[in-house]
């Protein structure tokens, strides 16, 4: 997959599964004497070398100190700057963090995204989403002292109160007269 990924998308940086990674961890070692003592050093040294000199020291005390320098598996770490964090913290990768599995991003897209719905359908959604945020999150003022279009500032969407502003800006000398209130809301009238 990954020389797949390297000729056809060049500019694309392929990184392998840290979870997948770590979870494989205890069946590679555990034919040593001191397998957890390994595995916990190992998840150690992955999780808190913080520049690529210190990993790069820190695994080789490591490989030293439990004497796997020869385990075939553990030469997985010649490709260290493919899985470990300290070498991949620089790249963007579109919210997704290192021990993230691709079946929750699976569950995540399913909540959206059926067999049935094209790309197009799920962009057009998901922008109606960001939509109904934004209008939940923020208030666009009023043009006008009017409580009439302060009434619709809070009940109306974000698009809807606009053409509610152009109204109110074409016709801001009107006069008004309540009609009567109702669940803290006022009807009124034009007088012409």
């Amino acid at each position: 997959m990954q020389r797949a990924i390297e000729m056809c998308m060049p500019t694309t940086i392929h990184r392998w599964c840290i979870w997948y990674i770590m979870k494989t961890i205890p069946n590679k070692l555990n034919g040593y004497k001191q397998h957890e003592e390994i595995e916990q050093e190992m998840i150690h040294v992955i999780w808190n070398s913080f520049t690529k000199d210190a990993i790069d020291r820190n695994w080789n005390d490591f490989v030293i100190k439990f004497g796997v320098r020869s385990n075939k598996w553990l030469s997985l770490y010649e490709d260290c700057h493919l899985w470990i964090p300290v070498y991949l913290d620089h790249h963007f990768w579109a919210g997704m963090i290192s021990t993230q599995r691709s079946e929750s991003m699976h569950a995540c897209f399913n909540k959206f995204i059926t067999r049935n719905i094209s790309l197009i359908q799920f962009v057009k959604e998901q922008r109606e989403r960001e939509f109904d945020a934004e209008d939940f999150h923020t208030v666009i003022p009023c043009a006008t002292k009017s409580v009439v279009e302060a009434q619709f500032q809070h009940v109306y969407t974000h698009k809807k109160f606009r053409e509610v502003q152009t109204q109110f800006r074409e016709n801001v000398n009107c006069i008004t007269r309540s009609m009567h209130s109702t669940l803290g809301f006022t009807t009124y009238e034009v007088v012409e």
